[in-house]
């Protein structure tokens, strides 16, 4: 157990604010929102600047090649996922997005599962955490971009119908 608080212990600060942050965003989306069209894209470029700093810290070819395959990954499973019924408000720039627990338990994974396989890098030192750690990144962010642009499809449909 000793084991466990020295773990937290050594994590830094700025970690358990990005976990309370996510927890944020995650319980707002188990509601109802409305949200302008510009800032749905948040969420994704913050996720995808996290993944591509992970790529950036290993910058090898088998890293390139495993946040790659895990981005288009993300992106089509985001892409088919996305299939909310969204009320587009095209005269306020803005989309009424219903509730729903998928947003919260995946930033809550993507937080759990990066913050373990950090630990078990920092631990043992494999390579293999580190392409994991680019791939769960990688595939989050993917899955939030597909989202997005699905969402933005959705929305200039209804622009030009209208």
């Amino acid at each position: 157990m000793d084991f466990f608080f020295e773990i937290l212990a050594a994590t830094p600060w700025w970690v358990y604010c990005l976990f309370v942050y996510l927890l944020v965003i995650g319980i707002k989306a188990l509601k109802e929102q409305v949200v302008s069209f510009p800032k749905v894209f948040f969420l994704p470029a913050g996720l995808t600047v996290w993944s591509i700093s992970s790529l950036v810290l290993r910058g090898d070819l088998v890293a390139s090649v495993v946040w790659a395959t895990a981005i288009g990954v993300g992106i089509c499973s985001g892409w088919l996922k996305n299939r909310a019924m969204v009320v587009l408000d095209v005269k306020e720039n803005a989309m009424t997005i219903p509730g729903h627990r998928s947003t919260l338990v995946m930033l809550l994974v993507l937080f759990f599962a990066k913050y373990i396989l950090v630990v078990f890098e920092e631990i043992n030192g494999h390579v293999y955490f580190t392409y994991g750690n680019i791939a769960v990144s990688a595939l989050a962010s993917g899955f939030f971009l597909g989202k997005v642009v699905s969402l933005r499809n959705k929305y200039e449909k209804s622009i030009s119908s209208a």
